[in-house]
């Protein structure tokens, strides 16, 4: 993983070497193992590196990576599955000078083009250089883990993995004040194509583009579906089959010439990683790394400890206060460049700091889990309201009952989303999704493709601002595509989420978290913190006329974006 950037010219003014080593030094915290900068002849086209050195660690793996006498690459991410996309292309005739999988984009663009990005297991952002067709081919992976911005006018295109290195081009950055006055009035941040600058877009997941003659042309290239298509006899058989590619994913994403360890909750999804880990390589010691919350009600310490009874990793804990955050909150916001929804996030920043401290540079995470296997609480009420359009009354009541068990209480289902619903099934006939109702797995697909960008967004800025690899298990495509397919009732039944996950890990995690009934998420007590957040009466905020949220956090947080974008961009 790394960090790029690049200039375009579409004038007679050459492209600026101070300009991309400025760019270059901006990124450093991306890529701490080395740096390169390629201009080509013509003066009209830079490109810039900075290096994370994960695989092949030799200087032959370096970037900008040419190819052929005709391609340039600069590129940030891991191709999880080069090592076979590698041997496909050997059988074609194509040879290796790397270990890299640098290389295997390369000869994968020669070989198929844009079509070459279904191939690629990974997290990625990249662009290459036809020198030939004087084309710039550039792509982000499906589910947006890496990032790419950049800024366009009649004189030239530039880009970066970072908003801060595009100003080193001399750009003006001004806030976007629609985009700030959104996130106060409806906490939103996750914006398909906008940022919280003006003029400054970024390539939307999923999407390639390619740039000739001054113009850029976005297509997609992926789309999740989610109409069920696997049909097995059990619940064992789908199982089986969600573990497998859950260990694939695991075997993929361990391919590493540096150690890799992983952050470690307490939580289910963690635990999944850590305990098969263990059951993948008992011989090793992958080391965990933990937050901590000096609050019983937040800290998960207890189920921790059930894991780490059976699994005796070496355990690394971050304990997490409100002065520590209030310390480095500047520091959090220069790197993820827009006002953050939480302490949580920060939080995150301070554990990638103490893993970085630890002299590790690639870790695993569980980011995605909630989103495809229905973790979160809202998840309930679609699939009740999913049951009663579709008429399924007994099941819906037998859900009601089920949740009551558990949880000693009524699920407050209230009238309105009834009504909705009803009136959805009058006003569109025959169709499960409509604006007034969203069926189960239409919300699990709108927090895929629209929610989990903004976690995404923190787990890279957070990491990357340490030099740190985040690699995602619960990301695989085809363990994605996997569970989308399935029956909803193999995610929830009987009020329980990620079931066909708990009933995968059987045997891997220890019951007691496998069948955990509450959910904590990556929370720390910010109800606690929160009077150590506050706005003055004078703030820029209001001198500079936004109306104020009702929130005190988003308040506090988007003054001190005011105050970096202002500093420091």
């Amino acid at each position: 993983m790394c960090g790029i950037a690049g200039i375009i010219s579409f004038s007679d003014k050459p492209v600026s070497s101070e300009q991309l080593i400025s760019m270059s030094e901006t990124l450093r915290h991306r890529g701490p193992d080395g740096d390169g900068v390629w201009i080509n002849a013509q003066k009209n086209v830079g490109l810039m590196h900075r290096r994370l050195a994960i695989i092949d660690l030799s200087d032959a793996a370096a970037q900008p990576m040419h190819y052929n006498d005709r391609y340039t690459i600069v590129y940030n991410g891991e191709i999880y599955n080069y090592i076979e996309l590698r041997k496909n292309l050997e059988k074609q005739g194509y040879l290796f000078k790397t270990q890299s999988d640098t290389e295997v984009i390369l000869a994968s663009y020669d070989f198929k083009g844009e079509k070459c990005l279904s191939d690629f297991d990974g997290m990625f952002a990249f662009a290459i250089w036809d020198n030939q067709t004087e084309k710039l081919f550039i792509a982000r992976d499906r589910f947006g883990e890496k990032p790419f911005f950049y800024y366009s006018d009649k004189d030239q295109f530039v880009f970066a993995s970072e908003i801060k290195a595009l100003t080193k081009t001399g750009i003006k950055t001004e806030v976007n004040r629609l985009s700030l006055d959104l996130f106060l009035k409806e906490n939103k941040s996750n914006f398909e194509t906008e940022t919280f600058f003006r003029n400054i877009h970024k390539i939307p997941r999923a999407h390639y583009g390619i740039l000739h003659d001054g113009k850029l042309n976005i297509h997609r290239y992926y789309n999740l579906e989610y109409k069920t298509q696997i049909r097995y006899h059990n619940d064992e058989d789908y199982a089986n089959h969600f573990r497998e590619l859950f260990e694939l994913s695991l075997k993929r994403r361990l391919r590493s010439d540096v150690p890799v360890a992983t952050s470690f909750s307490g939580g289910l999804d963690s635990s999944g990683i850590v305990c098969m880990l263990h059951k993948m390589h008992p011989e090793l010691n992958y080391t965990l790394f933990s937050a901590r919350f000096d609050d019983t009600a937040k800290d998960e310490g207890q189920w921790m400890k059930y894991v780490t009874d059976n699994v005796h990793f070496p355990q690394v804990n971050k304990w997490i206060d409100a002065d520590e955050i209030k310390e480095k909150i500047e520091k959090v916001i220069y790197h993820c460049e827009l006002p953050v929804g939480s302490t949580s996030v920060c939080a995150q920043y301070l554990l990638m700091e103490n893993i970085r401290k630890n002299g590790v540079k690639v870790i695993l995470d569980g980011q995605g889990a909630d989103e495809m296997l229905a973790g979160y609480g809202h998840y309930r009420y679609h699939y009740l309201n999913n049951l009663l359009y579709n008429f399924k009354i007994k099941e819906y009541y037998r859900e009601k009952d089920s949740y009551r068990k558990m949880y000693g209480q009524n699920l407050p289902t209230g009238i309105i989303p009834k009504l909705k619903l009803y009136l959805s099934k009058i006003i569109y006939p025959g169709k499960e999704d409509t604006p007034l109702y969203k069926s189960f797995k239409t919300a699990m697909k709108d927090d895929m493709v629209n929610d989990l960008q903004l976690l995404l967004t923190y787990s890279d800025r957070n990491s990357m601002a340490h030099g740190i690899e985040t690699r995602l298990p619960f990301l695989f495509h085809e363990l994605v595509e996997y569970v989308f397919s399935l029956p909803k009732e193999q995610i929830y039944r009987n009020s329980i989420t990620k079931l066909v996950y708990r009933n995968a890990m059987q045997y891997v995690i220890p019951d007691a978290v496998r069948w955990r009934k509450d959910k904590l998420g990556f929370a720390p007590p910010q109800d606690k913190w929160m009077h150590k957040f506050s706005v003055s009466s004078d703030s820029r905020l209001q001198q500079e006329g936004y109306v104020l949220s009702e929130s005190t956090w988003r308040n506090y947080i988007a003054e001190v974006f005011l105050k970096v974008a202002k500093e420091k961009f």
